[in-house]
């Protein structure tokens, strides 16, 4: 028997599992799973990461993000290391393209061409063209996600070393969502989780040209060979050649940075030491997306 207890503050939660009274927390914040390690009778599971994504959003029907130049400096900009280790604690994994280890349209990640380099960030820069700072305007993140403020604090910085200019923005999801489709922004970090996991699930609605709102895709991305790769992708039966044609999409989508691609999260779990983790089903079917809301616990 299971009895799910909703509690608003995460310190109260983590005081709620020290006195016994919980006993377990799913999707702490780093700082707080990390004040209890060597707590007594507490410990943390690692699952590894998910296929939540941390990223960049670009809108590529605005006239500025139509330059790749600029998409790359942007991408050699982003200090991933540091957002990944200091901010989060470890508890993420440096994206290196749309689809995790296992799912269709992986690919190795040191195939994957973007790393922080603020050096060659510059020099892409200089070679847009554009008057300098580059200024991307607002850059929505979203208010569920406290951590979001130090990532776009750091970022922010970053990007001002290479002359790029933004101003981040906290916003609720509706207000975020509602200004992106509406394309009054160049950029929205955010997060998704892709329904990708599975060779039997339909294609990503986010990258093809038959997408969502009325065949309007989420990132107004086009490209000749990941739309060509995609729409055999999508009409063949073949399982075999649909995962040819997908990672050939997403190889492109990477190179072209159709978004900027910072991590893959990880949902650590606190538990009780007399709870033994089983599994996590990643292929757990709930609308819209394949999650992971399956877990199997069992007591020692």
């Amino acid at each position: 028997k299971f009895t799910f207890k909703i509690v608003e503050e995460p310190v109260t939660a983590v005081n709620l599992l020290k006195s016994g009274e919980i006993d377990y927390i799913w999707r702490l914040m780093p700082d707080l799973i990390e004040d209890l390690k060597g707590e007594p009778g507490i410990f943390t599971h690692n699952p590894g990461p998910t296929a939540a994504h941390i990223y960049f959003a670009i809108d590529h029907s605005r006239e500025l993000m139509k330059s790749k130049t600029l998409r790359q400096a942007m991408a050699y900009g982003v200090p991933y290391d540091e957002i990944v280790n200091d901010v989060m604690r470890g508890y993420g994994v440096k994206s290196t393209g749309w689809s995790i280890p296992g799912q269709v349209g992986w690919f190795p990640g040191e195939e994957f061409p973007y790393k922080y380099d603020p050096d060659k960030a510059r020099k892409l820069v200089q070679e847009t063209g554009l008057s300098t700072p580059i200024d991307l305007g607002v850059c929505s993140w979203a208010s569920f996600l406290p951590v979001w403020e130090q990532m776009s604090a750091i970022v922010k910085a970053r990007l001002e070393a290479i002359c790029i200019t933004m101003q981040p923005q906290v916003m609720d999801d509706a207000v975020r969502y509602g200004g992106f489709f509406d394309h009054k922004y160049n950029i929205n970090w955010t997060s998704s989780l892709w329904n990708i996991a599975s060779p039997y699930t339909n294609l990503p609605p986010h990258f093809t040209q038959k997408g969502i709102d009325d065949g309007v895709s989420l990132f107004q991305f086009a490209h000749p060979t990941s739309d060509a790769a995609f729409a055999i992708a999508g009409d063949t039966t073949d399982l075999a050649l649909r995962n040819v044609e997908i990672t050939k999409a997403m190889r492109v989508l990477a190179d072209e940075v159709s978004g900027v691609m910072v991590y893959w999260q990880v949902f650590p779990l606190v538990l009780r030491d007399w709870i033994e983790f089983d599994y996590i089903n990643y292929q757990a079917p709930v609308p819209l997306w394949n999650m992971l809301w399956d877990f199997g616990f069992r007591t020692k």
